[in-house]
This record gives structure tokens, sequence and C-alpha cells, in this order.
């Protein structure tokens, strides 16, 4: 299953339909973020939105994007406004992102001592971070080349698949996650406080926090 938005029945298209966020819309909390910035609309790149893919000239925005001049460019940037989720009850989320859905480029956020519970969602009903549909992996060495805006990190060894860098050191800790069900993911290990759907997410979650049922997913 791909990354393509022009076929029928596609996972892209289940999540954006009927709104962006689809299959993951209606969570107690939704975080969002810039993660990248897009080269000048012109001719020869007519946008972002075009395609499945993003359009040739795409970076990953770094902490080192943040000031000009003393102006922060990017505001809604987790790289230059580090995040915090902490000291909130979330409960009785049911359309289907669950108790707190993180997206992408959350970097550096903390989620810490909270409670959430009873909460349902499509395939994580405590907290999610990240999602399971990516574009095709970067792989080092490829003939074809990385495509924009590619990996925060490269390899000296070939074929080695980099990571996508969606959600960089989110840390997770200290949270209650109890009662809480999804749709897809079976509840046979409860012993887990969060999922992290996202195969580049790069996230931390200490044992102290607790989590009772099918919450753990």
């Amino acid at each position: 299953m791909g990354w393509d938005t022009t076929l029928n029945g596609n996972l892209a298209e289940q999540l954006q339909e009927p709104t962006l966020l689809g299959a993951y819309e209606g969570a107690g909390i939704t975080v969002l973020s810039k993660g990248v910035n897009f080269p000048a609309i012109s001719t020869a790149n007519p946008g972002p939105f075009t395609a499945d893919t993003f359009p040739a000239g795409t970076t990953l925005l770094t902490s080192g994007s943040c000031n000009n001049s003393g102006t922060n460019l990017f505001p809604s940037s987790f790289q230059c406004n580090p995040s915090r989720i902490d000291g909130l009850s979330v409960t009785n989320s049911s359309q289907g992102g669950g108790g707190i859905y993180v997206h992408g480029w959350a970097h550096n956020l903390e989620i810490s001592n909270n409670r959430i519970y009873n909460n349902q969602g499509t395939l994580a009903g405590g907290i999610a971070v990240g999602q399971g549909e990516h574009p095709d992996g970067y792989i080092q060495g490829d003939a074809a080349g990385i495509p924009d805006p590619g990996s925060c990190q490269t390899s000296n060894v070939t074929g080695t698949q980099l990571p996508y860098c969606f959600d960089l050191n989110v840390n997770i800790h200290h949270n209650a996650v109890t009662a809480n069900a999804n749709e897809v993911m079976s509840c046979s290990r409860p012993h887990l406080r969060a999922r992290a759907v996202s195969p580049s997410a790069r996230v931390r979650i200490t044992t102290s926090s607790t989590t009772t049922g099918c919450a753990a997913t």
C-alpha cells in the first residue's frame, strides 16, 4: 500500500476524507506543527498540493531556521517553539483520534503528568505519535536519489533506510493512560503506554506511566 493519492481505496484517501485527518479526526488533543519549508510557487513549481510528493526544493526546518535578525519566521515550528502537554485530564473522545494525537514534526514535545482515560481511537485510543501513512523509504546511496525534503540524518552504509524525521525527541512520561480502546490494533500488548505509529518517530516513553486494560495501544 503506497502513498499514491491517484488510487481509489488508498489509505491516503481514507485519511483525507471527509476532513484532512479523516480517520484520526476528533482527538481530545490534536498536535500539528510546521516541519518543512516549501519553495516559492512558480510555473515550474505550481505548489505543494498538486501531487503526493513534496515539490523539489522543499527543505526540513531545523533549529537554525527559527531566527532571522531577531524575527521568528516559523512560529508554528516546534524546533523554534518546543511545547508541552502537562497536567490535564483527557476523556470521552470517540471520533477516531483517541486521547492525544500527535501528527508530524512535533519535535521536542513533552507529554507528562496527564490522565488520559475512556477514549477511543482508530489506531490508538490513548496517545498516538505519528501515523502509518508515509512516502517510500529514503535509502542511502539510492541511484534515483533521495527526494526532497530528505532525511535529517545520513549514513555511510549503502542501503540503509534513513529516518523521515517526523517526530524527534518526543518525551512521554508520568501519565495515567487507562480504559482507552482502539478499532484496529489488538489488546494483546497491554504493557504499552502509547504507540509510536510513525516508523521514524523518535519517542521516549518511560515506565513510570500507568495503564490498565486496552488503554495501552
